[in-house]
């Protein structure tokens, strides 16, 4: 983003929850932050998902968590009944 500011907001999907977003650019040439934000269902029951991924002097593995890791956790077989060892 070459102004180093972006803002928004979304919906989840039944439209229960509305949340808000900012991300700015600090000192260094280029934003090495990524979020996400993700509103599904799973077995009939809404989730959603928050991440803020900071870069740490590199976009590389933050990057990679935003497009990866709440697909994979969803996937988890027992995401629903035990998030602590899905994440894990």
């Amino acid at each position: 983003d070459e102004v180093g500011y972006m803002s928004g907001g979304c919906k989840s999907d039944d439209g229960s929850l509305s949340c808000g977003y900012s991300s700015f650019r600090g000192k260094r040439a280029s934003m090495e932050d990524f979020f996400d934000i993700k509103s599904s269902k799973i077995d009939d029951k809404q989730i959603n998902l928050f991440g803020i991924f900071d870069g740490h002097g590199g976009s590389r593995a933050a990057e990679y968590l935003k497009e990866h890791l709440f697909e994979n956790l969803m996937k988890h077989p027992q995401f629903m009944s035990d998030t602590k060892l899905a994440i894990s």
